[in-house]
């Protein structure tokens, strides 16, 4: 099961990762402050989706916060945190599913 450490609604089209339309994306981005190099994964992704997401999440065992939109579009951005094994892990289970990284 995936570990939900924190849940929020904001409008999901103002987000960077969705600057180029609502679509299956994501995106790697550094810590600034973690001091054990974990990198943080943002991804926007169609709730029917999500729980392909979630699944790769929890075998990675990467700790998630759940974005929903306050506009009610049928997508949410995931963000999970961990070091480079487990987000590689969570990376190739991305591409199979069809996400794309964001550029």
């Amino acid at each position: 099961m995936l570990n939900i450490i924190s849940e929020k609604t904001i409008d999901i089209a103002a987000e960077p990762i969705a600057a180029a339309g609502l679509q299956p994306v994501y995106r790697v981005l550094t810590v600034d402050d973690a001091l054990d190099g974990d990198l943080l994964v943002e991804i926007l992704s169609p709730r029917t989706r999500a729980h392909r997401v979630a699944q790769a999440g929890a075998l990675a065992n990467l700790p998630a916060e759940i974005v929903f939109d306050r506009g009610k579009s049928p997508f949410i951005i995931l963000r999970l945190q961990g070091q480079a094994p487990a987000v590689n892990f969570l990376l190739k289970a991305l591409r199979a599913n069809r996400f794309k990284m964001s550029s």
